[in-house]
């Protein structure tokens, strides 16, 4: 579907229910006659509403469970959700509601997802370097999933909940432009009763998290309309 032509339906329409009964007549026969001309129906219009946005989720084609749970936690925060592609470089994450939130969901990804890695990084750089690099992996592993755990809580005043109008077009839009997809938990981390150091440390950095951190001042507005 043109974009073009659904913006002047939806101007039309909007057009329609105007208080001048002459323009509103006007703006409605322009509508059916756009819809008519170019195939366009309710069903299309209201499902033009679904759209998707992507942003980078890890450089592997299956990602650590941290990475997937943030998104699902990004999802829920923003009433969009999350599908999760593979490409030639990696994973990305595909948000998918109403517009615009599919776009500022991808933002507060991005940003939640580069302090969320650098704090890994920084946690496996402190562990003695005499343990295996297995060992510092599973640790930083467990500091991440903790870390989200703790950014749940702050993202939770963004709730948006899908309403079950919305589900279905999600739905809709998912079957449409995917197909049938499978569910995944990420690559998981197995924890061990000397790591749970590490899983407190998570959880204290990820209440520092910052969310505004790295969007510019539109992605910020944008965030703060809701």
């Amino acid at each position: 579907m043109d974009k073009r032509v659904l913006d002047k339906i939806r101007k039309c329409l909007a057009l329609s229910k105007s208080d001048n009964a002459n323009e509103a007549a006007t703006a409605l026969r322009q509508a059916e006659a756009l819809m008519k001309a170019h195939g366009i129906t309710d069903a299309d219009l209201e499902l033009s509403t679904i759209s998707q946005h992507s942003a980078t989720c890890s450089t592997a084609a299956k990602p650590a469970q941290y990475l997937v749970s943030l998104a699902a936690v990004i999802g829920e925060a923003f009433g969009v959700t999350p599908v999760l592609t593979s490409t030639f470089t990696g994973s990305r994450v595909e948000f998918i509601g109403p517009t615009p939130q599919p776009e500022i969901a991808s933002y507060a990804y991005e940003v939640l997802r580069k302090q969320v890695v650098d704090a890994r990084t920084d946690h496996i750089k402190s562990q003695n370097k005499r343990l295996k690099r297995s060992t510092k992996t599973r640790r930083g592993d467990l500091f991440a999933m903790a870390w989200v755990s703790a950014v749940d809580d702050m993202v939770s005043q963004f709730a948006q909940p899908q309403s079950e109008k919305v589900q279905a077009l999600v739905q809709q839009y998912k079957a449409k432009t995917y197909g049938k997809l499978s569910e995944t938990q990420g690559r998981a981390a197995r924890s061990q009763r000397r790591d749970q150091s590490s899983a407190l440390a998570g959880l204290i950095a990820g209440r520092n998290a910052q969310l505004h951190q790295g969007m510019n001042a539109t992605q910020r507005a944008q965030l703060e309309k809701r």
